[in-house]
């Protein structure tokens, strides 16, 4: 593995790109994401909670079938504006229509009114070829919220 061998940075107004590259050579192999596929394949997708609090939304479909055996490696979600504290869980799964079946689960807070966007590592989750792959929320809300979920699988 290489080593970091560039100069401290200082903080300026605008980044450059020597600022990204050296970014980029700080982080070591295992936190890079090569070759990456995003799902959806469209763009990140609407992850309903149920309208009932602390009860899972439906699974919605993320990819209907993955073309070879892929590692999921990060989420990517996006909580909504809501009007108070808000704590949940999000699933990945994999399976069938109504089979669906957990491969990770992460819990979350939204502390206050204002949306966020969460960046979630993930250790090595393998997705077996041919799988369907969807997300499912769950929050402490009496109230459906929409979630904006995207995985990266390489």
């Amino acid at each position: 593995m290489p080593s970091f061998t560039g100069k401290k940075s200082q903080a300026t107004s605008t980044l450059t790109s020597s600022d990204i590259t050296s970014a980029t050579t700080a982080l070591s192999y295992a936190e890079l994401i090569n070759d990456a596929d995003s799902y959806p394949t469209g763009g990140a997708i609407s992850v309903p909670s149920s309208g009932t609090g602390d009860t899972f939304g439906a699974w919605t479909e993320l990819d209907a079938s993955t073309a070879a055996e892929r590692t999921l490696k990060s989420i990517s979600l996006g909580l909504p504006s809501a009007n108070a504290l808000q704590s949940g869980i999000l699933e990945i799964g994999v399976g069938g229509s109504g089979s669906e079946s957990a491969v990770i689960r992460r819990a979350f807070c939204n502390p206050t009114s204002h949306s966020q966007v969460y960046a979630i590592k993930v250790s090595n989750v393998t997705i077996p070829s041919g799988s369907r792959v969807s997300a499912r929320t769950k929050d402490s809300e009496a109230s459906a919220r929409n979630y904006v979920v995207m995985v990266e699988l390489v």
